[in-house]
């Protein structure tokens, strides 16, 4: 990583950091070049958890994506009657992957 020089927005800056800020900067360099500069491994790990009803079990079967597009796919037991309406499904957005943790998001689909 490359140290561009520009008019700081301050005249004050601490000579102690310095130091820290190379190796900040050597960091980041070694981290880009691990990961081939690949900006997925920056994405967060939310996932989404789908419910039905009590009737119902959900459960995710696979999820993937990438930069502004992520596809889900979750399983249904029992399978879902021929007639939906009245259905709602729930997503529930959860900040961790084993779900401890939920965001408050919810999206509710009314199927008619």
């Amino acid at each position: 990583m490359k140290l561009n020089r520009y008019p700081r927005p301050t005249e004050h800056y601490d000579k102690q950091l310095h130091q820290v800020d190379e190796q900040i900067c050597a960091l980041l360099k070694q981290r880009k070049e691990l990961s081939n500069n690949n900006r997925i491994n920056r994405r967060n790990n939310n996932t989404f958890e789908l419910f039905i009803s009590k009737q119902y079990d959900c459960w995710l079967k696979r999820a993937g994506g990438s930069i502004g597009h992520l596809t889900y796919h979750f399983i249904v037991s029992p399978t879902l009657p021929d007639d939906i309406s009245e259905i709602d499904l729930v997503f529930k957005e959860y900040s961790d992957t084993i779900k401890d943790k939920p965001t408050g998001l919810e999206i509710v689909m009314n199927l008619e």
